[in-house]
């Protein structure tokens, strides 16, 4: 942790990661163990750009979730069509934030919290085309964990994060009747 000090404000940086190790993937991982014991199966999006014509594009999801927290109209589109295409039954998208770290103020240990936003989508044939019926939706939800340093404190809580969502989404499912 770098503290700057100019003019009685200070700025707090954070500590210096020069890689990121599969951040996504372990959530996911997480999430489709949850669903996996639940009944239910998880396809990763990346895995279907090729099957889907090109429908479901990761490139494009990532475009749009670099600037905000919503899929774009033809982001959004692509991959219903995609997924009607491959006659999969749901789509789930979401977002999962890594904030700045912080110090404990007891423990001194640091401080990550995660932002997690995710909606799972029953895909229905419809006379008209294809609609999403959202069956479970964990609305922005806060999770945090403390570590000795930023990598374990965000692994921690990552993994919080993970194991709420798959939860949540399971009940959603669950309480819809999802097959």
């Amino acid at each position: 942790e770098k503290v700057m000090t100019t003019s009685g404000s200070s700025t707090v940086k954070s500590d210096e990661i020069l890689w990121d190790i599969s951040t996504a993937e372990s959530f996911e991982n997480t999430v489709s163990g949850i669903l996996t014991t639940a009944g239910y199966m998880l396809i990763p999006a990346n895995s279907l750009l090729d099957s889907s014509g090109g429908l479901i594009n990761m490139d494009a999801v990532s475009a749009d979730y670099s600037s905000g927290n919503d899929l774009s109209p033809t982001t959004r589109s692509d991959l219903i069509k995609g997924c009607s295409n491959l006659k999969l039954t749901y789509l789930s998208t979401g977002t999962l934030t890594v904030q700045a770290p912080e110090r404990h103020s007891v423990s001194g240990e640091t401080k990550i919290t995660v932002s997690i936003n995710i909606q799972v989508s029953e895909l229905k044939q419809l006379p008209f085309g294809v609609v999403p019926v959202v069956v479970a939706s964990i609305p922005s939800q806060q999770f945090s964990a403390l570590g000795s340093n930023q990598t374990i404190a965000t692994g921690s809580a990552i993994n919080l994060a993970a194991q709420k969502a798959g939860q949540l989404i399971v009940a959603g499912l669950q309480k819809s009747n999802a097959k």
